[in-house]
C-alpha cells in the first residue's frame, strides 16, 4: 500500500526531440526558446533516471526567460539501447554530451547535473574544449571512493556478469509504482504513475484477460558492475581542470553528505563558488523544485553580475 504524499509534479510541458548519434537515437527535451541575453541550460539526469524527471525546473526556468534542454543518456528514458554485444562506459556519456553540444551549435550553455548527471557535467567541464559559462552540481560530485580491494571484486563481478544476459522482471503497474515510491517517498500517488509511465514499457501479451504488465524502460546491463570503479585520486586531478564558475548544491537530508571526502572533492575545484544546502534528500529536483530554481537563478545572477 502506497501511502499518501504531498508533493505533486505538473503535467508534462516539454517538446520532445530525438538526435541520431552514431546510429543511437538518443531523446532529448526543451522548454522555451534561445535566448539572446541568457545561457541555454542543459539538465543531466542521474543514474536510472531520465531527462523528463526535470520538467517542473525546466518549465519554471523557462518562464524566467532560459532555453532549457534535458537529455535523455543512452540506455535510459527514450533513448535507445546500445547494441547486445556492448557495455556501457562512463566515458560515452561524456562523449554523448560533447557531440549533443556541437551538433546542436550550443554556444553559450550552463551544465546542471544531478548524481550521475553532476560526475559527467564536472568531468566534461574539466576536460572538454567547448566549456560552459557554469556548471551546477546537484548532489553529484562522483560516487563512493573503491578501494583495491572493492576494484578486484568489481572486475570479478563483471566478467561473471558478462556471461549472461541481462533482463528485467514483469510486473504490475502497482508494482512498478511502489518500487518508485520507495526511491521517492515524498511523491504523491497521482505523481507515481505519470512517472511509472514514463520510465516502463507495456509487455505484450496473449492474454488479456489479466491485468497488464510492465518493465523498466532503461537497460538492464545498467545494473552491471561496470568494469573499472571509481578511482577518488583520478577525480579530484580532474576536478583541478575545470575553469568555469562552479555550485555544489545539497540536499541536507541526502545521503550523499555522507560520503567521507566529500570535503577535499569539493576543495580540489578552485573555481567553487558556493556550496547550498537545500531542504531535501538525494533529489531536490523532485523534492523542493521550486527552491532548486531559485538556487540555480541566484547563482547565475551573481556570475553575471561579477562578469
Amino acid at each position: 500500500m502506497i501511502s499518501q504524499s504531498t508533493i505533486q509534479l505538473p503535467p508534462p510541458s516539454y517538446q520532445e526531440h530525438t538526435w541520431n548519434h552514431r546510429g543511437l537515437n538518443l531523446r532529448f527535451y526543451s522548454w522555451g526558446t534561445p535566448s539572446q541575453l541568457l545561457p541555454t541550460l542543459i539538465f543531466l539526469h542521474g543514474w536510472l533516471d531520465h531527462g523528463a524527471s526535470w520538467n517542473t525546473v525546466g518549465h519554471r526556468l523557462s518562464q524566467l526567460g532560459y532555453h532549457c534542454l534535458a537529455i535523455d543518456h543512452r540506455g535510459h528514458g527514450h533513448s535507445d539501447h546500445i547494441p547486445s554485444y556492448d557495455e556501457y562506459h562512463f566515458a560515452d556519456y561524456i562523449a554523448d554530451l560533447q557531440t549533443f553540444i556541437i551538433e546542436h551549435n550550443i554556444e553559450n550553455f550552463v551544465l546542471i547535473g544531478h548524481s550521475m548527471g553532476g560526475t559527467i557535467a564536472s568531468i566534461y567541464s574539466a576536460l572538454a574544449k567547448h566549456t560552459p559559462a557554469h556548471c551546477i552540481l546537484v548532489d553529484g560530485l562522483g560516487p563512493k571512493h573503491e578501494t583495491p580491494t572493492e576494484a578486484t571484486h568489481r572486475l570479478k563481478t563483471h566478467l561473471s556478469q558478462r556471461r549472461r544476459v541481462s533482463s528485467h522482471r514483469n510486473m504490475s503497474v502497482e508494482t512498478a509504482c511502489e518500487k518508485l515510491h520507495r526511491a521517492h517517498p515524498f511523491l504523491s500517488t497521482t505523481s507515481l504513475k505519470q512517472e511509472c509511465e514514463r520510465l516502463t514499457v507495456p509487455v505484450l501479451s496473449n492474454d488479456t484477460s489479466t491485468s497488464s504488465e510492465v518493465i523498466w524502460r532503461w537497460d538492464p546491463r545498467h545494473r552491471n558492475k561496470s568494469a573499472i570503479g571509481f578511482s577518488l585520486p583520478r577525480f579530484l586531478d580532474l576536478l583541478t581542470h575545470i575553469s568555469c564558475p562552479v555550485n555544489c548544491i545539497f540536499g541536507k537530508d541526502s545521503w550523499y553528505l555522507q560520503l567521507t571526502d566529500l570535503p577535499s572533492r569539493l576543495k580540489a575545484i578552485s573555481t567553487l563558488d558556493e556550496t547550498i544546502h537545500l531542504p531535501s534528500g538525494h533529489s531536490p529536483h523532485l523534492e523542493c523544485p521550486e527552491l532548486l530554481v531559485a538556487a540555480i537563478r541566484n547563482a547565475l545572477q551573481k556570475t553575471q553580475t561579477t562578469e
